[in-house]
């Protein structure tokens, strides 16, 4: 399944579309490490990233050929 969006947008579409997918899994994982933080201090059970999609985002950004940025 990777990489079978590459070639669905023109090239400048494309771009943005990987640059927004970026974007966007740069916020989910800050916003996972801020309540995965809150809830340890408080001595909560582990969060599930999955309740933040961060892998629904990365396996977006790798259906486009692309790769999640370095946080």
């Amino acid at each position: 399944m990777e990489n079978d969006l590459q070639n669905v947008l023109r090239e400048d579409d494309r771009s943005f579309v990987v640059a927004a997918l970026q974007a966007l899994w740069r916020e989910r994982v800050a916003a996972f490490m801020v309540a995965e933080g809150i809830a340890k201090s408080r001595g909560l059970c582990p969060l599930d990233s999955a309740e933040f999609g961060i892998e629904d985002t990365r396996n977006m950004l790798l259906r486009f050929g692309a790769q999640p940025p370095f946080f």
